[in-house]
């Protein structure tokens, strides 16, 4: 039942919430020559697996230390997107409007035009 708690608590673990204090612990024990694959893989298949968990679990604090400063770079990105790209929509209708009111306003010229003419003919 041990064995089966162990797993279901290292399957759960939130791996996001390791304090580097923890993590600080950890360094010199997973390091360590006893530590190594080759000599927990000839002691116990158990202890080389957890070992390989905490290794990872290691190397996932690490590389989250590159990455989350990195995510919320792109937080800050992909707001600043959004609020460029609602200026460019809003700067694009007004230009349709205006591109509008100035397709109806050289219609009305040229309808003028084409009065003058036809009253200059006659």
């Amino acid at each position: 039942m041990l064995v089966g708690d162990l797993l279901k608590k290292c399957k759960e673990y939130d791996k996001d919430a390791m304090s580097p204090d923890v993590v600080d612990k950890l360094r010199p024990l997973i390091t360590a020559p006893e530590y190594h694959d080759d000599v927990l893989k000839n002691v116990s298949k158990a202890a080389f697996g957890l070992a390989k968990w905490l290794k990872a679990m290691v190397q996932y604090f690490d590389a989250m230390k590159i990455v989350n400063p990195k995510r919320e770079e792109l937080k800050i990105a992909q707001a600043s997107s959004k609020e460029a790209q609602a200026l460019w929509d809003s700067a694009l209708a007004k230009l349709r409007e205006v591109e509008e009111q100035m397709k109806k306003l050289m219609d009305e010229f040229e309808a003028a035009k084409q009065e003058e003419e036809q009253l200059r003919l006659k």
